[in-house]
Formats: structure tokens, C-alpha cells, sequence
């Protein structure tokens, strides 16, 4: 028996092996369904809520921010040259959506 304090972690899938054909027409149907709304002067407000605590909407921007391509070695102006699926996956996961912006640092161009 666990205790109450005690996480069970689920496993992980790869990385690689997702249905992203799946995933993308999930997210995609919701999309569709907050444009026909706005189109048809309703509200939305439901809707972009579940878009955007729907998980495989994180995957998905994961995904875009983070690409598989020939120049995943030069680094980016993090520093990071590539991610590991694991830590895509992490990410995906830690990911969450608020409404409130993290301050940045500020360059002034002359």
C-alpha cells in the first residue's frame, strides 16, 4: 500500500514513437472549433482554456521550439545546443500557462 505522500510516476513514452498525426489533429480540431465560435460572434472563453491546458498542446509547442534539424548542434542564444527527448518531455510537462509573462532582460538599441 502507498503512502499518501508517496508519487507513483507514470512511464514515459519515446519521444520519437508519439502519433504526432494524432496529437496534431487533436489540437487542430479545437482550433477549428474556437474559430467557428469567434466567426459566429460566441464566446470562446471555454474553449481557449482547454486548448490551453490540453497536454498534447504542450507537446506540440515543445516540439516547434525545440526541432529536429540539421542545425540542432549550433547553440541558440541560451546556450543550449539540443535537448534530449527526456528533457523535451520534462519540459512538456513542467510547462504551464498562466496568463503572466516572465520578466526579461531589456537591450536598449541606440
Amino acid at each position: 500500500m502507498l503512502e499518501n505522500n508517496t508519487q507513483v510516476s507514470k512511464p514515459t513514452p519515446e519521444w520519437s514513437k508519439l502519433d504526432w498525426r494524432v496529437i496534431t489533429i487533436r489540437v487542430n480540431r479545437i482550433q477549428r472549433q474556437i474559430y467557428k465560435r469567434v466567426s459566429e460572434g460566441k464566446e470562446v472563453h471555454g474553449l481557449q482554456r482547454v486548448l490551453i491546458n490540453l497536454f498534447e498542446a504542450k507537446l506540440l509547442a515543445v516540439r516547434r521550439v525545440t526541432p529536429d534539424n540539421t542545425g540542432k548542434n549550433t547553440a541558440g542564444v541560451d546556450g543550449v545546443k539540443s535537448l534530449s527527448p527526456s528533457k523535451r518531455w520534462e519540459m512538456a510537462r513542467s510547462l504551464k500557462v498562466d496568463g503572466k509573462s516572465d520578466k526579461i532582460r531589456r537591450t536598449w538599441i541606440p
